[in-house]
């Protein structure tokens, strides 16, 4: 295979913990989701420049799991483990998926945080931004969450569907 150059690297807080990044719609700031200090920590790619921090929760469980976009690049979502998580009984937030809506200027709002089953592991975002499908491992389960696509959040009733542990949720 080819090696594709490195155009620039970046640096993130010591005890962060990186698990997965994303770009914003239109590519001037990086997401990045961190495992180990919980927060989506926001990037200008221009310069590299740390722009903000955001908390997924007002505990820190060390679980961040997974983030995406919304189809039209509004809305951020990132997943939070608890139940399996060293901090599990000592926080008061339980497993879930921070939504946030994408402001101007690499800056995010949060809208709400939504429960989900056990160690949402991984999550997809239907392409016409209606479901928010979650893979929750400990609960054996996957779980589908109706979304209104004009605000990001949840809005209805939520479909589970029996999986033996999943970890991965893979859309078409």
């Amino acid at each position: 295979g080819r090696v594709g150059k490195i155009h620039s690297t970046i640096k993130l807080p010591a005890g962060s913990g990186p698990r997965f990044c994303v770009f914003s719609a239109d590519g001037n700031y990086l997401y990045v989701l961190t495992e180990l200090s919980d927060e989506v920590i926001v990037y200008r790619t221009s310069n590299n420049s740390l722009q903000n921090r955001y908390p997924l929760s007002s505990e820190n469980p060390e679980g961040g799991a997974h983030i995406a976009l919304s189809p039209n690049g509004e809305y951020l979502y990132a997943s939070l483990r608890v139940s399996s998580t060293a901090g599990a009984k000592r926080c008061k937030v339980s497993d879930g998926i921070a939504i946030f809506k994408c402001l101007q200027n690499g800056k995010l709002k949060r809208l709400h945080y939504l429960p989900t089953g056990g160690h949402p592991r991984h999550f997809a975002i239907s392409k016409d931004g209606k479901a928010l499908i979650v893979a929750c491992r400990d609960d054996n389960s996957i779980e589908i969450h109706p979304l209104d696509s004009k605000s990001g959040l949840p809005n209805g009733k939520v479909e589970k569907i029996s999986v033996k542990a999943p970890v991965y949720v893979g859309l078409r």
